[in-house]
């Protein structure tokens, strides 16, 4: 006994996965995307932040120059 396959049988046989796997590949590439963007941003934010504290660390040494100004005038260095 010999079974046969008609032409649409043997296309769908073939078809039907290959579509499976392009579709999981073109999945793949579009969270890869979504990561990718993720990390712009998050770099971003963090450049950002970088950029806060350098700041926040210039203030501190203002003051600290501040307060030292004021104990040499009033004498109060040991």
């Amino acid at each position: 006994m010999q079974i046969l396959m008609t032409n649409t049988q043997l296309y769908m046989s073939i078809g039907i996965p290959t579509l499976a796997v392009l579709i999981g590949y073109l999945s793949t590439v579009v969270q890869i995307a979504t990561i990718n963007s993720r990390i712009t941003d998050l770099t971003g934010r963090v450049d950002r932040l970088e950029q806060k504290f350098d700041l926040l660390m210039q203030k501190f040494f203002e003051l600290d120059n501040r307060m030292s100004r004021i104990e040499d005038r009033l004498n109060l260095r040991p």
